[in-house]
């Protein structure tokens, strides 16, 4: 039977440019607020794309491309994506969805909340040289 959980508290996930850590850890909900049970899953896919408002004009570029992401906690629909080397490669602000894959071989997306995204920025006083006296 699945739980009624609500949206989870954490909205916003911040790295700097060329992090591949923390993994992105983010449980999943139906349309409904329910938990998605992934016992069944097959495995799980992550895209993730710049944040656009305007997606019939400019069209959202990837730069995760159903990326192979893990299943942490099943049956509370938990899932895991380990960022690898060029993944947050490009300063701004991305929105992101899951693919489930489940074993009978039919596909569920995740759409993303409009308050959940990645922000990917630049270290302080990137591109200044020290001064040396």
């Amino acid at each position: 039977m699945p739980t009624q959980g609500g949206i989870d508290q954490k909205k916003l996930w911040k790295y700097g440019v060329n992090d591949t850590g923390p993994p992105l850890t983010k449980q999943l909900f139906d349309m409904d607020g329910f938990v998605i049970d992934l016992t069944l899953a097959d495995k799980v896919l992550l895209s993730v794309g710049w944040r656009s408002y305007d997606h019939f004009f400019h069209p959202t570029q990837a730069i995760v491309d159903r990326g192979v992401g893990s299943v942490i906690d099943a049956f509370n629909g938990m899932v895991q994506y380990d960022w690898q080397p060029g993944d947050l490669r490009s300063v701004g602000q991305y929105d992101f969805s899951w693919e489930i894959v489940w074993l009978d071989g039919t596909v569920q997306t995740t759409l993303p909340l409009a308050y959940d995204y990645i922000s990917v920025q630049a270290a302080p006083f990137a591109g200044r040289k020290a001064y040396t006296p």
